[in-house]
């Protein structure tokens, strides 16, 4: 079963970062801005992405058994490895209808094969797995039960920076973490490590999470020149007949200004839907969406994009 959904869409990247120009920001792209990102809706998913840098797809198999979730990749089409939880989080998860399961890839160990990040969930917790290749065989890197996973200087000229993070009771807590050999190890640097737009995200999803509510008006979150289209997704949820309760996220940055501040995130936010006359109807709702930087006091990030997924 190939993946239902690629996240990430390079022209509306691009498009919605170039807003950046109009508020007077100097900022640089990575050379390729869209990160591998898979939603996966299915019981059994196979994936193909380049691991290992020799410009050969590989294959990610994600499948649903009995005792939870299995993974394995197989690697030049010819040696296969297994994903492997580790003993601190014995489980990869497992097949939900209404959380969907999410693969991406990233060379934060800089050796030209990708990092495996999983996030799911075991009994409507949230599951987070990173693996790494040891030269061998794929080792399970870091293991967590939060809800927020991202990266910072994702396809610049810095070390990349794993975000791990947890969103509860109307804040976002957080860390970042770097690779250093063969260990995820916690960043630490003379300037407290901010998460962009952390305010933004957080009083999004408290919103969501109060909704319905026909009489909703536009936060100053949003950008005052976000496309009708979007702003009607967003009544579309408020004006519906479904509660909703924040699963799991996903962001990373997709440009930088000189001193490298970040001007452009992707986020993508994932909720339980349960409808508010029945509530054996449970579905999904990702919300994909842009922010970015502008000279504001109250809220310096702004959603620029804001598309919804069911």
């Amino acid at each position: 079963m190939l993946k239902k959904l690629i996240i990430n869409n390079k022209i509306l990247v691009i498009l919605t970062c170039a807003l950046i120009l109009f508020s007077g920001y100097e900022f640089i792209f990575a050379s390729d801005s869209s990160l591998p990102v898979f939603n996966l809706v299915q019981k059994d998913n196979i994936l193909e992405e380049d691991l290992n840098g020799d410009k050969a797809k590989d294959t990610i198999l994600i499948k649903h058994t009995s005792e939870g979730l299995i993974a394995q990749v197989n690697l030049n089409k010819n040696k296969t490895f297994s994903l492997d939880y580790s003993k601190d989080l014995p489980t990869l998860g497992e097949y939900c209808a209404y959380w969907p399961i999410r693969i991406s890839t990233l060379d934060i160990s800089r050796d030209n094969s990708k990092e495996i990040f999983l996030q799911s969930s075991f009994h409507n917790k949230p599951v987070q797995h990173i693996f790494t290749w040891d030269g061998n065989k794929y080792v399970n890197l870091f293991s967590s039960t939060n809800n927020l996973l991202g990266f910072f200087d994702s396809n610049n000229s810095k070390t990349p920076k794993v975000i791990i993070g947890n969103y509860e009771g109307g804040n976002i807590d957080f860390k970042g973490y770097i690779y250093n050999k063969g260990n995820l190890e916690e960043f630490t640097n003379t300037n407290p490590l901010s998460l962009a737009g952390a305010d933004t995200i957080s009083n999004l999803i408290s919103l969501v999470q109060s909704l319905p509510n026909q009489y909703i008006s536009v936060p100053n979150y949003f950008y005052s020149q976000i496309s009708g289209s979007d702003l009607e997704s967003l009544f579309k949820l408020a004006n519906g007949s479904n509660n909703f309760k924040f699963q799991d996220g996903y962001f990373t940055d997709l440009a930088w200004q000189e001193n490298g501040t970040i001007t452009c995130a992707n986020w993508v936010l994932n909720f339980r839907a349960t409808n508010t006359s029945d509530s054996s109807k449970i579905s999904n709702l990702t919300i994909n969406l842009m922010i970015n930087k502008y000279n504001d006091d109250d809220f310096p990030y702004k959603i620029t994009s804001f598309n919804i997924y069911q």
